[in-house]
């Protein structure tokens, strides 16, 4: 196995693992904030303090999520320059 095999793989993987946390973590944050919400309104009132945006802005930055898909373009060129690398060896 090359080196840009093996960077392409771990950059593409991790860089794919990122955009799908950063997805699901928006769903999590939404249902944990109106679980909250029902939970403390069954004992009086409902106040989120500082943190009372509504729980679909809770995303990452959009530079975040470029340089996210960048990182994971970049790691498939790798893998397929590695495999082409490979391929013309053998």
């Amino acid at each position: 196995m090359t080196s840009k095999l093996l960077a392409g793989s771990v950059l593409a993987g991790t860089s794919l693992l990122a955009a799908v946390l950063n997805t699901w973590a928006g769903h999590l944050f939404f249902a944990l904030f109106h679980v909250a919400k029902a939970q403390s309104l069954a004992y009086g009132s409902f106040d989120p303090g500082p943190y009372g945006t509504s729980p679909e802005d809770t995303a990452l930055f959009v530079g975040v999520r470029v340089l996210i898909w960048v990182l994971m373009a970049a790691g498939l060129v790798l893998l397929a320059w590695g495999t082409a690398e490979a391929y013309r060896a053998d």
